[in-house]
């Protein structure tokens, strides 16, 4: 039977909102959602985008699985300062994903994700309509295999 998606919304996207609270918790607020939420002048949103099942054999099966990290900064007076300060955050974020690649676990099962994207200020929905919102959004895939 597949992981179910409160299954993974509970052990995997939890792991990552964790660690990143650990790391910017001072900075961003962290929070778990399918939309944007202002939630202060940074924020860190979380959201599982898509599960596949890909069935191995009678016993074993392979998830994958893709999860948007987006990072917010609302910026009402845009400097040469606001925009280093932006895209140094967004590096950091990139190189804090990057170091954690072979340390996230959930159960005894390291989570090896890869990147598979960045883009910068794609805004949806409401996003559109917040005055001075740069955001830059984190694309991850990883894959787990049970049984």
């Amino acid at each position: 039977m597949p992981t179910s998606f409160s299954t993974i919304y509970k052990d995997i996207i939890n792991t990552f909102a964790e660690s990143l609270r650990g790391e910017f918790g001072g900075a961003a607020k962290v929070y778990i959602a399918e939309e944007f939420q202002r939630q202060g002048n940074q924020s860190i949103r979380l959201e599982n985008i898509g599960q596949s099942f890909n069935e191995i054999n009678d016993d074993r099966f392979l998830n994958s699985y893709e999860l948007e990290i987006k990072f917010y900064s609302i910026v009402n007076i845009r400097t040469d300062i606001t925009y280093k300060d932006f895209f140094r955050t967004v590096h950091r974020i990139e190189q804090f994903l990057l170091a954690s690649q072979e340390t996230f676990e959930v159960g005894k099962e390291l989570l090896n994700f890869k990147i598979s994207s960045i883009a910068i200020n794609d805004l949806v929905d409401d996003e559109v309509n917040v005055n001075g919102l740069q955001a830059a959004t984190f694309n991850l895939q990883f894959s787990q295999l049970k049984g």
